[in-house]
């Protein structure tokens, strides 16, 4: 068992961690979750060894090996160096087949020879596949025991949806204790049955995975500011009383009881929730019917054919979940159909009326690295500039960090800076390739809302299966040069794939037939029909708020007259019933007031 013992330790001004207390226990798996900044990485550094709290202590027994994959690790590997040499494939047969397994659930022997893929050297592989290669590494390295521990930062990063399903069955069959930090909601899910939640500097444990805790914490939090609002009522209640009586003989013991009822109240607290944020795509003209017509569509990196004679239509208002091992040609399809690059034969022809906008793993060049952060921003879109400070610190750009040139951002900040930037312009057209890769779960929400709202046309290249599971309405998968069409949300694709591949469904590489682009109009016509019931109803309450608001504003207006009044002024009982009015109506009005603002932006968007 580890044990984190009355752990503290500050940053300058910053505290991290206050008296933080934990046990992990042999064999567990424990998601370890948070804001961004409240210190996850730290806390991995930490049981480490690597940083040392100002005070408390970490206890590992001995007879613990602990392995850890860091987000940045992948520039420690040699870059000289041999896969066979990397995984001391030479070293007897059980290792070469371990080798072999794991490189194959992790897309290395993707039509390619094991042999082949040994003798290629380390510097041969981007960044994202130096990850894979670290993550194998340390699965072959680990023993299968509980004396094992295995620590995961962002694991599923750059992972495809196969290898990250393939390692889900590998480490719930691993017997060692597991502690994970990740964004992926489903693979948290299917992997950790306890979570741990770092924030306010401590830790809370919730006995289930993470939509558990998403959904407790949630009912926690709304409990706790129910009390808060009530204790807070109390406490003024009593000091009204306080201040009413303390003066009157024949009330001073009541006064002093609760004076001394006061000091021993402790007050709930609330942790701080950073201020919410919300996103609205501008709108943009409606487009044609079919948006984009891919015709007998080929791709050829010699010697490489990435796939030949595709054809589909992408049809208004759909939301597409474009799916495949990686290399299968996501990405390449995506620069197509958007225009960057041409077929090597066939036909992409956009439709009538369509904007398209796409964010692309390139489209960080698209940047003006001379610029700071909100100049970038200030000449994109059309909203005000303090929306756009709002949509920045959503984007997790907070304070001066706008101010910072675009050049001396990380890869991570340039790529989320490039999203945003997107986002803004007018269009009824998205295409976008791996967009939730450098969001938080925070942020990963407002942009998934913002999607569901948004009334244009969706292609989407992620590996987040919840992601694409609460979006996508269809699923195309390229498999084997070809495109593989499945009508319904990702599970359905796993669903419906896992029958194929067994031999017991249908073919599924189809055409939209007659009856199925009908029957996709109807519920395109649906959803539009549903977004303008909802304008109509906005508008109405917005006239029922402003009524209710000039109501308030004259019941107020005639209390201050009357309060001017001499007749009045005499009665001290008439005077507390005016003032009790007046507050009870302000209350009330500033309340009307955030609902008048929320309304407004409703109906002007943007």
């Amino acid at each position: 068992m580890i044990q984190f013992t009355d752990i503290s330790l500050n940053f300058g001004q910053r505290s991290l961690y206050k008296g933080l207390n934990w046990q992990i226990q042999d064999g567990s798996r424990v998601a370890l979750v948070g804001n961004n900044g409240t210190g996850k990485t730290t806390l991995f550094r930490v049981l480490l060894g690597e940083i040392e709290p100002d005070s408390g202590s970490v206890n590992i027994p001995r007879r613990m090996n602990i392995s850890h994959l860091a987000q940045d690790l992948s520039e420690k590997l040699a870059p000289d160096v041999s896969l066979e040499e990397l995984f001391n494939v030479n070293n007897g047969h059980e290792i070469a087949a371990r080798t072999g397994k794991v490189l194959k659930g992790l897309g290395f022997l993707t039509n390619t020879h094991i042999s082949e893929v040994l003798q290629r050297k380390v510097s041969e592989f981007s960044g994202g596949w130096k990850m894979r290669l670290q993550l194998a590494q340390i699965l072959l390295s680990l023993g299968n025991s509980e004396q094992d521990i295995l620590l995961l930062d962002e694991p599923t990063n750059h992972l495809d949806t196969e290898s990250m399903e393939w390692l889900e069955d590998w480490l719930n069959s691993f017997q060692g204790t597991i502690v994970v930090i990740a964004h992926d909601r489903r693979f948290l899910d299917k992997l950790c049955p306890v979570t741990a939640e770092l924030s306010s500097c401590r830790i809370t444990l919730w006995k289930g995975n993470y939509s558990f805790y998403l959904e407790e914490s949630r009912k926690k939090r709304e409990i706790l500011a129910a009390q808060k609002k009530q204790q807070e009522l109390e406490i003024e209640k009593t000091r009204l009383f306080i201040d009413r009586f303390r003066y009157k003989a024949t009330k001073a013991a009541q006064v002093q009881s609760r004076i001394k009822a006061l000091e021993k109240i402790e007050l709930i607290e609330l942790e701080e929730s950073p201020p919410e944020a919300s996103f609205r795509f501008p709108e943009a003209r409606e487009s044609g019917y079919e948006v984009a017509r891919v015709e007998d569509v080929s791709k050829i990196y010699p010697p490489l054919t990435v796939f030949s004679d595709v054809s589909f239509s992408i049809i208004r208002g759909q939301k597409i979940a474009l799916v495949g091992a990686n290399g299968s040609g996501k990405s390449t399809l995506s620069r197509l159909i958007s225009g960057i690059e041409q077929p090597a034969s066939g036909r992409i022809t956009l439709g009538h009326n369509v904007q398209c906008s796409y964010y692309l793993q390139e489209s960080v060049q698209n940047l003006d690295y001379s610029k700071t952060i909100f100049e970038e921003i200030s000449e994109t879109g059309k909203i005000d500039a303090s929306r756009k400070r709002d949509l920045l610190g959503a984007f997790l750009f907070h304070g001066d960090d706008i101010y910072k040139r675009i050049g001396v951002l990380s890869g991570g900040e340039k790529s989320r800076l490039a999203l945003l930037k997107v986002l803004l312009q007018d269009s009824n057209f998205l295409i976008l390739d791996e967009p939730t890769n450098h969001l938080d779960a925070s942020t990963r929400q407002i942009f998934e809302k913002a999607l569901l709202q948004y009334a244009g046309t969706v292609l989407l290249v992620s590996h987040d299966r919840h992601f694409l599971d609460s979006l996508a309405d269809r699923v195309l998968e390229i498999r084997d040069g070809q495109i593989w069409d499945y009508p319904g949300n990702y599970s359905y694709f796993i669903y419906k794939r896992g029958l194929q591949l067994n031999g017991t469904s249908e073919e599924l590489k189809v055409e939209l037939t007659k009856t199925e682009i009908k029957q996709r109009k109807r519920e395109q016509n649906t959803r539009i029909n549903a977004a303008l019931r909802d304008k109509i109803l906005a508008k109405r309450e917005l006239k029922d708020i402003e009524s209710k608001i000039n109501a308030l504003e004259d019941e107020i207006s005639k209390c201050d007259e009357l309060l001017c009044s001499p007749e009045i002024l005499s009665d001290s009982s008439k005077i507390r019933e005016l003032m009790l009015k007046r507050n009870n109506d302000n209350n009330e009005l500033e309340s009307l007031y955030s609902k008048w603002e929320q309304s407004m932006e409703q109906n002007n968007p943007g």
